[in-house]
């Protein structure tokens, strides 16, 4: 199940937020969390500071017109969960954010995706923020599919050599599921593997290896990660209402293909190779992965992630 308890929505005041703040609030009723309102902007003119109010207070003016349209549409009250709404100002938006999320103690960040001429990849404001984020990021794309339409996938590996690594693979299954449940139910689970040596060996002159040996070697490698992954969907507990992915491929260029052809709009995913480390916050394949996606995504941390961002 989902457990957020103080969840941070950001914005940078001038993009649309309906869209991000009505995941903010759904998921602040759900799990009777606190739900803060920041809205990050660039420092403001000295030559013109005699308009800051008026700029601050047509913001957050905009923002009570997107709530009091959300609260109408799910006969939401004002009492049914805490919200606090707040405007800064800061020259590097994202490090301001990560330190104020590590000032508070959020466990959830949620943000608008800021616009990309092409549909995929992040620009690089939201790519900082998911490679130094200490809590769950979501980053969220703009969709006008309903929100029983929407589709949740993500993306797994059930061959992690660490406690921390299967820990968290078991921790990215429970939230899609409980994301799922709230969406469309029907969570969708990619998972890729690959026999890298194939092609190498294949090739390779001075390496005769028997065609019939070779693929009974690839074949070895796509049961074994099979039986991995089944093994480790029982682990966590999926009962129904999920479709397997076992795709032969590199994940850069399989996860994005299939968000494509399965029309996904939020993808859960693992950001980190290892973590203990300061300043080794994102691994190369998940980064590939990141720049080619076209849907929302939740990018998830393993426990002992050390950002390399200090709160002072």
């Amino acid at each position: 199940m989902l457990n957020f308890k103080k969840i941070l929505l950001v914005s940078n005041g001038m993009l649309e937020v309906k869209n991000s703040l009505k995941h903010a609030v759904r998921l602040a009723h759900q799990n009777q969390a606190k739900l803060d309102v920041l809205v990050v902007c660039p420092e403001f003119p000295k030559e013109l500071s005699e308009y800051k109010p008026v700029f601050e207070f047509s913001v957050a003016d905009k923002f009570k017109h997107d709530l009091k349209a959300i609260r109408s549409e799910s006969t939401l009250n004002e009492s049914d969960f805490a919200l606090s709404f707040k405007i800064e100002y800061s020259s590097i938006p994202s490090i301001f954010v990560i330190r104020h999320i590590i000032k508070n103690g959020y466990d959830l960040l949620i943000k608008d995706a800021e616009k990309i001429d092409d549909e995929r990849g992040f620009k690089a404001i939201d790519m900082d923020i998911l490679r130094k984020c200490p809590c769950p990021a979501w980053i969220s794309k703009a969709t006008h599919k309903q929100d029983h339409e929407k589709n949740i996938a993500v993306a797994i590996d059930p061959l992690s050599p660490t406690a921390e690594g299967h820990s968290l693979t078991l921790h990215l299954l429970e939230i899609s599921r409980s994301l799922a449940n709230t969406y469309n139910e029907k969570l969708k689970i990619i998972s890729c593997w690959d026999y890298i040596f194939e092609e190498y060996l294949s090739k390779n002159m001075s390496v005769r290896v028997d065609a019939e040996d070779l693929a009974k070697f690839v074949n070895a490698t796509s049961q074994h990660h099979y039986d991995a992954l089944n093994k480790l969907i029982q682990e966590s507990a999926l009962t129904e209402n999920y479709d397997v992915a076992h795709v032969r491929g590199s994940p850069d260029e399989v996860i994005p293909q299939f968000i494509t052809e399965n029309d996904i709009d939020i993808l859960v995913m693992g950001t980190v190779g290892r973590s203990g480390i300061p300043g080794f916050v994102i691994g190369n394949t998940a980064e590939n992965v990141l720049q080619n996606l076209n849907c929302s995504l939740i990018a998830i941390k393993p426990n002992g992630f050390m950002t390399p961002i200090k709160a002072y």
